[in-house]
């Protein structure tokens, strides 16, 4: 009796003795996910006893219909089609089909999640601070060191664990990723609008993730990858080694899953996937990241605007990139996309790889506020030239028009930088849209060698005023990590464009004088760490000497004449000018 009690017991608890050849590969995924099958339903089980005995209420496992039907969906199949990494990192196109982790503890009844009992409903609301109490930021000064407080851009009453993580995919962690996407990572990519409004986009986001496992998997490999990145760089956050796995985990499963999508042809080339593909192209998960160390010579302005200090840390796929332009291209454009914000934070993370690259971006700019194609005009407006003169440095005919259109936008835009700098509210996503196009523009410009000798001799300046567009864009107005700006390059080719001007320069007019010398600033400015550092500073003094400045107030005031955000560069400026005088 004993024995058949025993049997019987062994029976019950779905015992499975694995008869395995270590020898052999072929095995080996299939014992695993047999074993993950077992200890996923175990570790729920075991959390459903426990909450069972020591929860008040004695039904509070009705409160998660569908949480038990996620369970039942994965334990039915789960034999034959769980989860293996080993399977998916060896080969991308292994079709899985469900997930094998098991349930989190935030799923056991009666249990409160950041003080919001997650029995009382079974939905999420968006909310704004001002309105009542929200979520509090899941980490502690979370967003000490960045310009915009995104955690507090929008807040999350009443989640239900089975609303968040639908697929059941995230394992034990102090933070969720999926509350981490909602209330922090999200909001700060689509920013709220000069009312307070939260962007439409991060609502749809959310709910397209719940009807798709793939798109679920991808999103949450993004979020931990977001939050690798903020306790790696700058020390904030939480992130440890259990993170890590499910980071790589997601990654598999989310590639696994989408090749599986593909091979669908009515889902093969959906806004979905595609949101898929660009999470997977902009989150490359290779060689560990640092701290920041190395100082950027400027003091930019807005630097964590649409999460810039982050994703300007995080290495580009260039598969999955060259898969997402595919994907769009099939799609008919970034304006044919229909899930909200997709198209502009497409074109946003173009204008990144852009900018990292120094090459032209890939995609057209898409604006945050409309969604639709924004251009320079859209900044300048119909403009008589009553409130922003037309600058004869910088746009007068030594210059290209499409090159005065990008000075008079920067102005404009810095004007608006100044008065949010004084306190005065601005809409974020005007702010984005803004930068965003302008830098767009920027990295447009054509190289003078693409342009034919006979423009080159019309515009005589023109390349050294694009490089140096370039440099104060990716300095100041997109502000890159200095890890990852090529900074150097930009003083290196700078200097290559002013030595061939520089000995006619004295016969030019005023105005072309002028910007001349703007170019050498910008130049000797990213050079501070570079050995080009001496041959601005020379050149920097015999342009000061040509022009009569002996302070450096009266040299600010040429630079400031065409293009100067004082407490982004005056510091620099300063350092330059105290080098040339040295020289």
């Amino acid at each position: 009796m004993p024995r058949q009690r025993q049997k019987s017991t062994r029976a019950q608890a779905g015992i499975h003795f694995i008869i395995a050849d270590p020898s052999s590969s072929r095995e080996r995924p299939d014992n695993l996910r047999i074993v993950r099958s077992h200890v996923g339903r175990w570790r729920w089980q075991q959390a459903k006893q426990k909450a069972e005995r020591e929860s008040p209420r004695s039904s509070g496992t009705d409160h998660f219909p569908a949480r038990e039907s996620s369970h039942d969906y994965r334990s039915s199949d789960s034999e034959t089609n769980e989860f293996s990494a080993g399977d998916i990192l060896g080969d991308t196109e292994t079709d899985t089909e469900s997930y094998s982790f098991p349930v989190p503890e935030s799923a056991v009844p009666g249990q409160t999640y950041f003080g919001q009992d997650l029995l009382d409903e079974d939905v999420f609301t968006f909310s704004h601070p001002e309105s009542e109490i929200g979520l509090p930021d899941p980490w502690d000064e979370q967003n000490a060191a960045t310009d915009f407080d995104y955690g507090s851009s929008m807040c999350l009453t009443g989640i239900s664990p089975s609303i968040l993580d639908p697929f059941q995919t995230i394992g034990a962690s102090p933070v969720s990723p999926d509350l981490v996407t909602l209330s922090i990572l999200w909001p700060g990519l689509m920013p709220k609008s000069s009312v307070g409004a939260t962007h439409v986009g991060v609502q749809r986001w959310f709910a397209s993730s719940t009807c798709s496992a793939a798109l679920h998997s991808t999103l949450l490999y993004g979020s931990y990858s977001h939050r690798r990145a903020l306790w790696l760089v700058k020390q904030r956050g939480h992130f440890s080694t259990e993170d890590a796995k499910q980071m790589a985990v997601c990654e598999a499963e989310a590639i696994a899953r989408i090749n599986r999508v593909i091979k669908i042809p009515s889902e093969a080339v959906t806004d979905s996937l595609i949101l898929c593909v660009l999470c997977l192209a902009t989150n490359k998960l290779e060689n560990p990241l640092w701290e920041d160390i190395t100082e950027s010579p400027f003091q930019s302005p807005l630097r964590s605007l649409q999460w810039l200090d982050v994703y300007g840390r995080l290495s580009p796929h260039p598969v999955h990139q060259a898969g997402l332009r595919q994907l769009v291209s099939l799609r008919g454009g970034l304006e044919k996309l229909e899930l909200p914000g997709l198209a502009t934070v497409i074109a946003f993370s173009g204008v990144l790889g852009a900018s990292r690259a120094l090459t032209r971006p890939a995609f057209p700019y898409i604006s945050i506020r409309g969604g639709t194609r924004m251009t320079l005009q859209d900044i300048i407006g119909i403009d008589d030239f009553s409130e922003h003169p037309k600058s004869k440095i910088s746009e007068g005919e030594h210059v290209i028009p499409e090159m005065q259109k990008i000075f008079r936008s920067l102005r404009i835009y810095l004007e608006l930088i100044e008065a949010f700098q004084d306190g005065i509210q601005l809409g974020m996503d005007t702010l984005c849209d803004y930068r965003n196009v302008i830098q767009w523009h920027i990295m447009s410009l054509l190289p003078s060698s693409q342009l034919g000798s006979a423009h080159v001799s019309f515009y005589p300046l023109y390349e050294c005023c694009r490089l140096a567009l370039v440099t104060f864009g990716i300095g100041i107005i997109f502000p890159l990590p200095p890890q990852n700006a090529p900074m150097a390059s930009l003083a290196e080719m700078l200097q290559i464009e002013l030595q061939a001007y520089s000995q006619v320069i004295q016969d030019e007019p005023l105005e072309v004088l002028k910007l001349y010398g703007w170019c050498l600033m910008m130049g000797g400015i990213v050079a501070k760490w570079s050995s080009h550092r001496s041959w601005y500073a020379t050149k920097l003094k015999l342009y000061a000497t040509l022009r009569g400045l002996s302070t450096w107030y009266e040299l600010k005031m040429e630079l400031g004449a065409v293009l100067w955000l004082d407490s982004a560069c005056d510091v620099a400026g300063k350092t330059m000018w105290d080098e040339a005088r040295r020289a």
